[in-house]
C-alpha cells in the first residue's frame, strides 16, 4: 500500500509538471487506476486501520498546478500551428483543398483560435477549476464567431474557425477536475469507514461531511451500502465513478 501511495503522489506530480495534453491524459489515466486499486485495498482493511506514511501526500489536497489546463492547452495551440501553414509539399492535399487554404485570412484565423485557446488561460478558468465546475462547458458557451462581414469576405476561414470551436480537446481538460473529485471521494470513503453507527448512519453522514475533504459533488449510495459513486464531467469511461466502502464492523 506505502508502493502505491508513492506511484499516485507520482502520478499526481507528473500530471501537474507537464504542458502536452497527452501526458496530461495519461497522468489522470494512472491517477485514477491508483486511486480505485488504493479503496479496494482499504476496503479489506479494518476502517481505523493506520495508513502508511507515502499516503498522507498521495492524498493530500489538490493543488493549483494539477487544475491549471493553460501550459497544455497553449502547447495544443502552438501544434496546431503547423496546420495554420497549410501544406508544405503539393501531393498533400487536392488541388481544390490547397486552393481553399490560399483563401483563408490566416492571421485572422490564427488570432481566433488563440482567443479559443486562451480562455483556458484565464483566472476564471482556474476558479471554475476549483469549484468543481467544467471548462469545456465554459469554453462551449464562449465560441469565437465571425461577423457577416467577416464572413462574406473570408468563408473558408470563418468554417474552420466554427470547426475548431467544436474541437474534441477541450473535453479533456475537464479530466483534471475528474481527478481532484476522485481523491476527495477517496478521501471522504476513509472518513466514512471511520464514522459510528455504520451503513446506516452513512446516508446522513455524507450529507454532513467536512469541507476539508474537497468533495463538492453530490456522493450516492450503492442500495446494498457497499459502493459510493460520482458523476464525471468527462464520461469517457462512463458517467460515474464508484469506489468501495468495505464490510461493516471490520474493526
Amino acid at each position: 500500500m506505502g508502493g502505491l501511495c508513492e506511484d499516485l503522489a507520482a502520478w499526481r506530480r507528473i500530471g501537474a509538471d507537464n504542458d502536452t495534453l497527452i501526458a496530461s491524459n495519461i497522468s489522470t489515466a494512472f491517477v485514477r487506476q491508483d486511486v480505485a486499486l488504493l479503496a479496494k485495498m482499504l476496503s479489506e482493511l479494518p476502517a481505523h486501520a493506520r495508513l502508511p506514511a507515502p499516503c498522507e501526500a498521495a492524498l493530500g489536497p489538490t493543488t493549483d498546478r494539477e487544475l491549471n489546463a493553460c501550459p497544455a492547452m497553449r502547447q495544443e495551440f502552438r501544434y496546431s500551428l503547423a496546420a495554420f501553414d497549410g501544406p508544405r509539399l503539393p501531393g498533400e492535399t487536392t488541388l481544390r483543398e490547397r486552393i481553399v487554404l490560399r483563401t483563408v485570412d490566416r492571421r485572422q484565423l490564427i488570432a481566433r483560435s488563440a482567443l479559443q485557446s486562451a480562455v483556458f488561460c484565464t483566472p476564471r478558468a482556474l476558479s471554475q477549476a476549483r469549484a468543481d465546475h467544467s471548462l469545456h462547458a465554459m469554453a462551449v458557451a464562449e465560441p469565437a464567431t465571425c461577423s457577416a462581414f467577416r464572413v462574406a469576405i473570408d468563408p473558408f476561414g470563418c468554417l474552420l474557425v466554427e470547426i475548431r470551436g467544436e474541437d474534441p480537446l477541450s473535453r479533456y481538460v475537464d479530466r483534471r477536475i475528474d481527478q481532484a473529485a476522485a481523491l476527495s471521494l477517496l478521501r471522504t470513503v476513509i472518513w466514512l469507514r471511520r464514522q459510528p453507527g455504520g451503513p446506516d448512519a452513512w446516508p446522513l453522514a455524507l450529507e454532513r461531511r467536512p469541507g476539508s475533504l474537497g468533495l463538492r459533488r453530490a456522493p450516492r449510495l450503492s442500495p446494498d451500502g457497499k459502493l459510493v459513486s460520482i458523476s464525471l464531467l468527462y464520461a469517457g469511461k462512463g458517467e460515474r465513478l464508484a469506489l468501495p466502502i468495505g464490510p461493516p464492523g471490520a474493526d
